[in-house]
């Protein structure tokens, strides 16, 4: 007997950002519609989601700024932390990519 599967579509969410910070005032070049960033002091940025992701999400971040170390220290479903440092730990403002990957759902079912 044949009976049919029922599953729940999940929307995977995929969100770029560039962000422009090593020349003072930081700005999203890309991604300016999905999020918005706030200085959090030398070299420590938060990006906020214009729409929460629906359970914590999956964050890489790449610096663009030569000499630069980036690590994302606060990550929820509704925003990022990122802190930018020099190669011997110095906090300095930089310019950055960030891939954040998650789900539209809270559950993983």
């Amino acid at each position: 007997m044949r009976r049919p599967v029922e599953a729940s579509k999940r929307e995977m969410k995929v969100e770029g950002f560039r962000l422009n910070g090593a020349t003072g005032t930081p700005v999203l070049a890309e991604g300016r519609f999905s999020a918005s960033v706030t200085d959090l002091g030398v070299g420590n940025y938060r990006l906020t989601f214009n729409e929460p992701f629906g359970r914590t999400p999956i964050a890489v971040a790449s610096p663009l700024t030569d000499d630069t170390i980036v690590q994302i220290s606060v990550i929820s479903n509704l925003l990022v932390e990122v802190q930018a440092q020099d190669l011997v730990g110095v906090a300095q403002e930089a310019d950055l990519c960030l891939m954040v990957y998650g789900s539209d759902v809270a559950d993983e079912q």
